[in-house]
């Protein structure tokens, strides 16, 4: 079974689904490839970029698979996000330094990499082609999805963000 943490009226929390200017996505408990928008149904178009938790307890043996923590936060919160990993995170995953693993040269934080530099860090993350990557972070999916999609940009397509937060 499905839950969807929605309002009766159509709404999540204050936003009116019939009057927003962007795209929202419902928090889904049980059920990734499907999403309400306004009054209807339609499938997510790439389905398997997203998966449960429940998915992903049953697979946390799989050899084929990393299970990566990026969990940042801004600097003005005062918390970082490698420590937390230290303390607690999803066994056998590694942890992505989004401060790390970008263009130290550049003077904006966070753009990509070369592409000798980001196949040096997945590397030493132990990620490597054939892999599945599950991501999550603990910040509401704040950094996963980024992370997510750098992968992509650097052609791995098998790469998934764990739907919620740990």
């Amino acid at each position: 079974t499905c839950r969807r943490d929605w309002n009766s009226d159509g709404r999540i929390g204050n936003v009116d689904l019939e009057r927003a200017t962007f795209a929202l996505t419902p928090k889904v408990i049980g059920c990734a490839s499907r999403s309400r928008i306004g009054a209807g149904w339609m499938d997510y178009k790439n389905a398997d970029a997203l998966v449960e938790t429940d998915w992903l307890a049953d697979r946390l043996n799989d050899t084929g698979m990393r299970i990566v923590d990026a969990t940042w936060y801004l600097p003005d919160v005062n918390r970082s996000g490698r420590d937390e990993h230290a303390n607690r995170h999803i066994p056998g995953a590694v942890y992505w330094d989004l401060d790390e693993i970008a263009d130290l040269a550049d003077s904006i934080p966070h753009m990509l990499p070369d592409a000798a530099t980001f196949a040096g860090h997945m590397a030493r993350l132990g990620i490597g082609d054939g892999m599945k990557v599950v991501v999550y972070d603990g910040v509401g999916s704040m950094t996963a999805p980024r992370v997510w999609w750098m992968l992509r940009i650097f052609g791995h397509d098998d790469v998934a963000v764990l739907n919620g937060e740990v």
